[in-house]
C-alpha cells in the first residue's frame, strides 16, 4: 500500500521529509489551485526544441511545467560548471526534462506500433518468431510515463550532481534508510542517487498527491495511488508489480529516455557531435515476453528472475535485432562523452571547487536543503555562498569561501597536481611493468573536493587565480 510506503519513509527520514514538505508547499501552491478547477478545454501546447523538434505538452503537464517546482530548474545547469570549459554547455535541467518527455513519448509510440505488427504476424503461427506479450499499452500508460519523465529530475539542487555528496554526508543515516526502503519496495532497485531520492520525496509529498487527485489529472481509471507507484518506480528504475511495470524502464534503465536526451543534448551544446542514431534505436523497441523457455541457456540470471513471477514469465523492454547496431552506437557515444566531457579534468576541477565552496561556506552546518534548493540560478548561488552578494542564507563572512567563489566567477580553476591509475587506488595486485610505472608517474588529476587538511589551503590559494 502506498500509505504504508509513505509512513515508512516519513519515519525513516523525518528531517528530509519535513524540509521537502516545506519546499513542496511553496513550489506547488499554484498548480494545486489550477488542478482543482474543472477542465474546460483540452489544448495541447507546443515547444520548439533543438534536439527533438516540436514537443507536445498536455494540460496537466503545462500546469506542472509553469510551477516553481519545474521553473526553478531553468537556473540549474544540466552539466553543472562544465560551461567554464565548454562555453556552449549552458543548457539547463528544464530543457532536459522537456526533452525526456518527448523521447519517452516516442518510445511508447514505437512500442505500441511494434506490438501491433507482432500481433498481425502472429496471426499466422508459421510466421510467429517470438511470443507476443498480451499487455497492451494504452493512452493512460502513455500519460503516466510522460508524467514520470517530467518529474524525474525535480530533485536536483544547485550545480546538478556536484552537491549531492555533501547532502549525502549531511543526511547519511536518513538517505541510507530511504534507499533500503525503496530497495525492499521495488524489484530491481540496488542504489538510488540523492537527486532521485529527493524527486521521490516530492512525488510522495501530500501536495503532489493532492495535485494527482485534481480533476485536471484524471486521464483514466487508474487511481492516484497506482499512478504514484508507477512514477516512483520510474524514478528509481524499479518494478512495481503492475502489468505495465516494464514501462517504468523507459525513464530509468540502460536504455531510457533520460540517456537518449542527455547524450544528444550534452553533445550538441558542448560541440562534441557523436554518431548515434537515436531514431532507429527508438523504432526498434518492443515489449518482449521473458521466460526460461524463450531465453538462451547462458542467461541464467534472467531465467531465475522469470521463475519468481506468478506465471514464470514477465514483460520487459527489448531491442529488435535490427536495432542492435544503433544500441552499440549509443554505448560507444556514451563512452566518448564520459571521456571527453563528463570526466574532463577541468570539469572535474570545477565540480570539486563547487563542492568545496559549499563545504567552506557552511562551516557551522546551518545550511539545510530548504536553503540549497532556493530558486537561485547557479551563478547567483556561487556568489551567495561566497558572500559576494547579500541573501537570506544563514552564512557568515568566510575568507576561504569568498576566495573560491571569486575564483569560480573568474574561471580560476584548480590545476591538476596528481593522478593515479585505478589499480593504484584499489590496491596493487601485481607489480606493474616499467612502461606502466612510467605512464602512471606522468599522470595527474584534480584535487579531492573533500580533503580536509588545513595545511593545504595556502597551496591551493596560490593557484586559484591562475587561468588555464
Amino acid at each position: 500500500m502506498l500509505a504504508d510506503l509513505i509512513a515508512e519513509m516519513k519515519g525513516s527520514a523525518p528531517d528530509l521529509w519535513a524540509e521537502v514538505h516545506l519546499l513542496c508547499e511553496r513550489w506547488l501552491e499554484e498548480p494545486l489551485k489550477l488542478s482543482k478547477q474543472p477542465r474546460t478545454s483540452y489544448r495541447i501546447k507546443h515547444l520548439n526544441d533543438p534536439i527533438w523538434g516540436t514537443i507536445e505538452l498536455m494540460p496537466w503537464e503545462m500546469t506542472l511545467l509553469d510551477s516553481d517546482l519545474v521553473q526553478r530548474l531553468r537556473g540549474v545547469k544540466q552539466l553543472g560548471l562544465a560551461h567554464l570549459v565548454f562555453p556552449g554547455a549552458t543548457h539547463d535541467r528544464f530543457s532536459h526534462l522537456c526533452g525526456v518527455v518527448a523521447a519517452v513519448d516516442r518510445m511508447v509510440g514505437s512500442i505500441r506500433r511494434n506490438a501491433g505488427h507482432r500481433r498481425l504476424a502472429s496471426a499466422n503461427a508459421a510466421q510467429a518468431s517470438a511470443p507476443v506479450s498480451d499487455f497492451t499499452v494504452d493512452d493512460e500508460d502513455r500519460y503516466v510515463t510522460r508524467l514520470a519523465a517530467l518529474v524525474h529530475d525535480v530533485g536536483h539542487g544547485p550545480f546538478s550532481h556536484a552537491v549531492e555528496p555533501l547532502i549525502a554526508m549531511r543526511y547519511r543515516a536518513e538517505i541510507d534508510g530511504l534507499q533500503a526502503i525503496l530497495a525492499r519496495s521495488f524489484r530491481g532497485v540496488s542504489h538510488v542517487s540523492v537527486s532521485e531520492l529527493m524527486s521521490v520525496l516530492v512525488v510522495l509529498s501530500e501536495f503532489f498527491q493532492q495535485f494527482l487527485q485534481g480533476p485536471i489529472v484524471r486521464f483514466g481509471p487508474r487511481s492516484p495511488e497506482e499512478i504514484t507507484k508507477r512514477i516512483v518506480a520510474s524514478i528509481v528504475g524499479g518494478l512495481d508489480g503492475s502489468p505495465g511495470e516494464c514501462l517504468a524502464l523507459l525513464v530509468s534503465s540502460q536504455i531510457d529516455a533520460d540517456k537518449l536526451d542527455y547524450m544528444a543534448r550534452d553533445a550538441h551544446h558542448a560541440g562534441l557531435p557523436i554518431d548515434f542514431d537515436s531514431e532507429r534505436l527508438i523504432s526498434k523497441l518492443e515489449i518482449a515476453v521473458v521466460s526460461r523457455e524463450t531465453l538462451a541457456p547462458r542467461l541464467n540470471d534472467l531465467a531465475r528472475r522469470a521463475d519468481e513471477y506468478p506465471h514464470r514469465r514477465y514483460n520487459d523492454v527489448a531491442i529488435a535485432a535490427a536495432g542492435v547496431g544503433a544500441f552499440e552506437q549509443m554505448l560507444v557515444g556514451r563512452t566518448f562523452l564520459y571521456d571527453r566531457l563528463y570526466h574532463h579534468h577541468k570539469v572535474r576541477a570545477a565540480d570539486a571547487m563547487a563542492q568545496r565552496l559549499v563545504h567552506y561556506a557552511d562551516e557551522g552546518h546551518e545550511l539545510r536543503v530548504t536553503d540549497l534548493f532556493l530558486s537561485l540560478p547557479d551563478e547567483a548561488m556561487i556568489r551567495a555562498l561566497g558572500g559576494l552578494i547579500t541573501t537570506d542564507l544563514p552564512l557568515k563572512s568566510n575568507r576561504k569561501a569568498k576566495a573560491l567563489a571569486t575564483a569560480l566567477v573568474s574561471r580560476g580553476l584548480y590545476k591538476r597536481a596528481f593522478a593515479f591509475a585505478g589499480r593504484f587506488l584499489a590496491g596493487l595486485e601485481f607489480e606493474p611493468s616499467q612502461a606502466e610505472a612510467e605512464e602512471d608517474s606522468d599522470a595527474s588529476d584534480s584535487v579531492d573536493p573533500l580533503m580536509s587538511e588545513q595545511e593545504k589551503d595556502a597551496e591551493r590559494a596560490r593557484v586559484l587565480h591562475q587561468i588555464n
